[in-house]
């Protein structure tokens, strides 16, 4: 009987290394599947909406939906593959795989493992390479589905616990000049710090502390872009009072200090004249 991969492997990379400021940006999608395995932090932009994610970060496109993520001002590590196939929705429908979606699951090592092995024999011409390539998607995909739900099982399901948490990380989030603690994070969904800073990471995939700073520096990045703030002005709009822990955090974060960035982000402009 005849083999007919379900899934065709179109193009790879295995541990790829992006550039200093590399963007995908791609409005109508890749016109195909495209996984990805982050092995850096990243931003991804969904529904308009740039949020922060720890490497391990898995999603999976669809072939039209828009693709949009970076990691400003310096590199990232990612593994990606584009793979198309007839039956391909139905597969992943089979398998209950979340479509455009960040994701997490306890272990990327087997998946990235699996990965380079994919890319292996993506680059030999030995017989029944097609059907290896396809069996071999179709095991990372099933990994990571079962993966993802055995990882979710364990979470809350109680949509009102998972509301109260939304809306106080919209208020904390949205209220970046105020000097958050956890205990006052945590008194706004009623928990103790402890297991409110659980039941946080378990829904958000990264710590409040964490969640609160990546987004004083993001807004800080915009501000400083802005030039309508000096850095201290900008320090005190994103919750710092102290300008040298505001420009420690930056440079921990970026790799170079505020006005430095300020001057790059000036520098491009004009090249631009």
């Amino acid at each position: 009987m005849l083999w007919l991969p379900m899934l065709t492997l179109e193009k790879m990379g295995c541990h790829y290394k992006e550039s200093n400021g590399f963007l995908i940006n791609r409005p109508s999608g890749s016109g195909n599947y495209l996984l990805l395995l982050f092995l850096s932090d990243i931003y991804i932009s969904l529904e308009q909406k740039k949020q922060h994610y720890e490497k391990g970060t898995i999603i999976l496109y669809s072939p039209t939906h828009p693709q949009y993520y970076h990691q400003p001002f310096q590199g990232f590590d990612n593994d990606w593959i584009h793979f198309s196939g007839n039956q391909v929705l139905h597969f992943l429908t089979t398998i209950q795989f979340p479509l455009n979606e960040p994701i997490r699951i306890k272990k990327t090592d087997e998946i990235h493992h699996l990965i380079r092995q994919l890319e292996e024999e993506s680059l030999k011409n030995d017989n029944f390479q097609d059907i290896l390539l396809d069996l071999l998607l179709r095991k990372i995909l099933l990994i990571i589905s079962r993966s993802y739900h055995t990882y979710n099982s364990s979470r809350s399901d109680n949509p009102k616990l998972e509301e109260s948490f939304r809306s106080a990380r919209s208020t904390i989030l949205s209220r970046l000049q105020y000097p958050w603690s956890i205990d006052e994070m945590a008194a706004l969904t009623g928990l103790s710090t402890s297991r409110f800073s659980h039941f946080y990471q378990q829904l958000f995939q990264i710590s409040p502390k964490k969640d609160l700073i990546s987004e004083r520096m993001n807004m800080a990045c915009f501000l400083l872009e802005s030039k309508s703030y000096s850095v201290s002005e900008v320090a005190q709009k994103v919750g710092y009072d102290n300008v040298y822990h505001f420009s420690k955090q930056f440079k921990l974060i970026y790799g170079k200090s505020p006005s430095a960035n300020r001057l790059k982000h000036n520098n491009k402009e004009r090249d631009t004249l």
